[in-house]
């Protein structure tokens, strides 16, 4: 990470676009800095009754030269799929967007990008004359002549904006894909889009599994084959993409956690997770998407909770090994010198934890900062952020590392 600036490619976003409404205004945020290690998570929020609603938070972007986007629109029921990026660079870039369809063949060649120094642009891929407006596979971003660029997912989906990773080129096989979080009853759905960024076909299985560490039954659809089980074969070819919804098996159910491994051999494996809502008129709106996750052995996540105003952070964390493992859970002042220990994490092989600070004890119930995660002995564990502001639930990808103070 070091102390190379960082760049946040989409900021103040004081219009969502529609084909019936106004543009967009967005804005590129960067943060220089020296000394230190510096990573930062950007969140959206929406001014609803005079009350802001955290929507989706995205770390920071690396400048890279290909980068994919899940896209799955349909703009007659108003749900859409777009970018912002940024040429952090000196030198005007130009990036070639293709739409690329589930069987990985491309589709839609769309317009060039052409972005000059410092230049940030934000679209949605229905306002490109050359884009169907009914697709599902993924958009493909890649510089030209070697140019790179920051770039972010964005997705509207029954007017509610959120943002999500975008997947950068790989260029080494991935043989496992672990999901620290799923939901689903009660309303929650949430649906795993994966793409194989490789040049071999591949193949694999979905797993999912309950806070219990037992398998987690549900409604698994792909489109082609359904089935009532806590697993589905997964087939995709290269450059292809597969969306894989998961609900409750009865609409009854109450909300349900876990967290999905997919164990896959050849191609290269991508993928983000979305938690949807059922929401008015039994419209889905999407909450939040983050990547799949890579075990990590410590974690930082952003804070900023008061109770009193229904504002709260929490984590998901899946245990993916075959060991017990002990996590110590610190908060962490937002001047990095006061430590607060709370309780520690012990969780077993196969099995899930998911939790608000404000449900320990020993945890503040307004407070500002940091909270970090140390897996103890060396235990590695896969994490995602929880925020909930209002009554709006979202999940938040978390820094993978620690202050060197922190113990």
């Amino acid at each position: 990470m070091g102390t190379s600036p960082i760049s946040l490619p989409r900021a103040d976003f004081a219009a969502l676009p529609h084909p019936s409404t106004g543009n967009n205004r967005g804005r590129r945020q960067k943060v220089e800095s020296s000394g230190g290690t510096l990573v930062g998570v950007a969140t959206f929020q929406v001014n609803l009754n005079g009350a802001l609603q955290s929507i989706a938070g995205v770390l920071p972007s690396k400048p890279v030269p290909v980068a994919t986007i899940p896209v799955d629109d349909d703009v007659n029921n108003s749900r859409f799929t777009g970018y912002a990026v940024a040429n952090t660079g000196s030198n005007s870039i130009t990036i070639g967007v293709n739409e690329v369809g589930t069987d990985g063949k491309i589709m839609n060649i769309l317009t060039d990008i052409q972005l000059a120094p410092g230049q940030q642009k934000a679209a949605f891929f229905f306002q490109d004359p050359k884009a169907n407006q009914l697709f599902k596979g993924s958009a493909v971003l890649s510089g030209r002549n070697g140019a790179v660029f920051a770039v972010v997912a964005l997705v509207v989906n029954q007017n509610l904006l959120t943002a999500i990773p975008v997947i950068p080129a790989a260029t080494s096989s991935s043989a496992n894909a672990t999901f620290a979080h799923l939901a689903i009853g009660g309303g929650y759905s949430t649906v795993f889009t994966l793409l194989n960024t490789g040049i071999d076909a591949l193949n694999g299985t979905l797993n999912l599994t309950g806070q219990d560490g037992n398998p987690l039954v549900a409604s698994l659809t792909d489109g082609q084959t359904s089935v009532t089980s806590s697993n589905l074969p997964v087939a995709i070819p290269a450059g292809g993409a597969k969306y894989v919804t998961v609900t409750s098996v009865n609409k009854t159910d109450p909300t349900r956690a876990g967290w999905a491994r997919v164990s896959s051999t050849g191609g290269i494996l991508g993928g983000v997770a979305t938690f949807q809502l059922a929401g008015l008129n039994g419209a889905l709106q999407t909450i939040a998407g983050v990547l799949s996750s890579a075990p990590v052995s410590v974690a930082t996540i952003p804070v900023d909770d008061d109770t009193s105003a229904n504002r709260f952070t929490g984590y998901a964390i899946a245990n993916p090994g075959s060991s017990p493992i002990n996590i110590k859970v610190e908060e962490v002042s937002a001047d990095g010198t006061t430590v607060i220990a709370l309780s520690a994490l012990s969780i077993d092989p196969g099995k899930q934890v998911a939790s608000f600070l404000f449900q320990d004890p020993k945890a503040r119930q307004k407070f500002q900062g940091s909270l970090v995660l140390i897996g103890q002995n060396g235990a590695s564990f896969c994490v995602v952020g929880l925020v909930q502001n209002q009554g709006l639930f979202t999940a938040i990808p978390v820094v993978p590392g620690k202050a060197p103070n922190i113990n």
